[in-house]
């Protein structure tokens, strides 16, 4: 079922459905004899990759999305008498021996990561629950991986714990409410697009996370970066956020019909 899904968001890239139509409107064109019908793809193809590069279709929706839940206040927004269980949500891991551990993941792994040692750091009985995805990877490695990042920002080994086996969101909610012990408060550290969904599946799970966003992409709106005009103009990046906004939309219509 997980490679399906990766097929499918794989399959709805703007690229993907624009290399599709075109290879199929010059085989209309050249060997069927529908020249009409071959133009007709070619060109449609080809305006449909200009309308998807423009960022201003998709960014507000992306940018809406990352700003449902507010960066986590360490003062108000944890509950001051209880334990915390930060679950840091998986990113893949390259098993590649020539790289450095700390290479072997992308930077939003470090991003989250990263803020969950924050929390860490101000609640001195914090547990993390670290899932490092890539099922095909041997634990051991991720293992090892851990193991440097736990030395790198002096941790204490017995509050951070691995979770080689997670192939979904869902097997990472499930796998922390395993892990949940009497009494603490689950934190999702995650990425600020990711964390609607992953809120959703840790509250089926029968949890009532706090989230703790990070590695935000868009600017806050009214902040110094937001500049609007940008949205217009074509680009690649424009191209990634209407395959992100496919990605996420699909994903979260397949939680909301999914059977339990």
């Amino acid at each position: 079922m997980e490679d399906f899904k990766l097929l499918i968001l794989w399959a709805v890239s703007p690229l993907i459905i624009v290399i599709v139509a075109q290879v199929a409107g010059w085989t209309l064109y050249r060997v069927s004899g529908r020249r009409r019908s071959g133009l007709w793809l070619i060109a449609s193809s080809l305006i449909f990759l200009v309308i998807c590069s423009l960022p201003v279709l998709t960014y507000e929706s992306n940018r809406a999305r990352e700003y449902v839940y507010e960066p986590l206040d360490l003062k108000e927004g944890l509950d001051p008498a209880g334990a915390v269980l930060v679950v840091v949500m998986g990113t893949g891991y390259n098993p590649d021996p020539v790289l450095p551990q700390n290479s072997r993941v992308s930077g939003t792994a470090h991003a989250r990561f990263i803020e969950a040692v924050r929390i860490y750091r101000a609640r001195p009985e914090a547990r993390l629950l670290v899932s490092i995805a890539n099922i095909e990877a041997d634990p051991n490695l991720k293992r090892e991986f851990l193991d440097e990042m736990i030395a790198l920002f002096d941790l204490d080994p017995k509050r951070v714990s691995l979770i080689t086996e997670a192939e979904s969101t869902e097997d990472e909610a499930r796998l922390a409410a395993e892990s949940l012990r009497e009494g603490e408060q689950v934190v999702i550290a995650s990425s600020a697009g990711h964390m609607p969904r992953a809120m959703l599946t840790f509250a089926k799970e029968g949890l009532s996370p706090v989230a703790a966003p990070c590695d935000f992409h868009h600017p806050r709106p009214g902040s110094p970066r937001d500049e609007t005009w940008k949205q217009w103009l074509p680009s690649s990046g424009g191209i990634s956020s209407t395959h992100q906004f496919f990605c996420e939309s699909l994903a979260s219509l397949w939680q909301v019909l999914k059977p339990n």
